[in-house]
């Protein structure tokens, strides 16, 4: 736990990896959201440059643990075409806000305001002018994306929250009260597999056709590529492992290739 502005924080990272193209000959691909042509390394999703996704999906993705995490992790600045920094609080901990420090800048600006410290008289060099119109140009930028796409970050973040609050209320009453501690000592064995491991159930409990219970004899440790790729198919069996063998078939193809 960690506090963030006042606000008690939980550390939640997602450990997802970036996007990779399984065709070597596509080095590029346009972006859905600025429609510009960007670099495959710069892209975070099939269709979505890592700009983009800050301002729309509120996630950056640090360059030095690789990890991707939420916008309260990194600090403001303009120059950054995001407007955020490209290292988290985490791994550059000066940039975690200091209350000392931040007193004393208030304490300046309001000596400065009464007149009693002279005003910070603006710098007429070149470099600053052109940092000024480049820090402009890309506020702007930032807010055409947001004008134009608004409707879709409010949609994408209440379907989300909706489909969390229907996943908590299933589990809720999907769980036996007698299988609480041994449904615990599974969680436990995953954490201390490491975090390439995920905890999933074998029969999904959000399906169209099924609804699992949140049991003992239900859960199954797999790792994170096939907790993505099993997401939340069900094939009619109690087993359900249909999907192993699609995943087995797609490695061999691209092994191949």
């Amino acid at each position: 736990m960690y506090t963030h502005k006042g606000v008690m924080m939980t550390r939640k990272y997602d450990y997802s990896l970036p996007y990779t193209e399984s065709d070597p000959n596509i080095k590029h691909r346009r972006c859905r959201f600025c429609k510009k042509m960007s670099n495959i390394k710069e892209l975070e999703t099939k269709s979505c440059c890592s700009v983009c996704y800050t301002i729309i999906y509120d996630r950056k993705r640090c360059n030095k643990c690789l990890l991707r995490k939420k916008i309260n992790y990194f600090k403001k600045s303009k120059p950054y075409k995001d407007g955020y920094k490209s290292k988290c609080t985490d791994c550059d901990p000066t940039q975690a806000v200091n209350p000392e420090k931040q007193k004393e800048r208030h304490q300046r600006w309001v000596d400065r305001k009464k007149g009693k410290i002279p005003p910070i008289m603006p710098k007429n060099t070149v470099h600053s002018r052109t940092y000024r119109k480049k820090s402009k140009e890309r506020q702007e930028f930032i807010d055409s994306v947001l004008e134009e796409f608004k409707d879709y970050k409010e949609n994408y973040w209440l379907s989300k929250l909706e489909s969390q609050n229907k996943r908590r209320f299933l589990l809720r009453k999907s769980t036996i009260k007698g299988f609480r501690k041994e449904i615990k000592d599974i969680k436990d064995l995953s954490k201390q597999k490491g975090k390439e491991y995920r905890l999933d159930h074998i029969i999904p409990i959000i399906n169209e056709k099924v609804c699992g219970l949140n049991v003992p004899w239900n859960l199954q440790i797999l790792t994170k590529e096939e907790n993505s790729y099993k997401s939340n198919r069900f094939d009619g069996t109690t087993d359900n492992n249909s999907w192993k063998k699609d995943l087995y078939t797609k490695k061999s193809k691209n092994n191949n290739l």
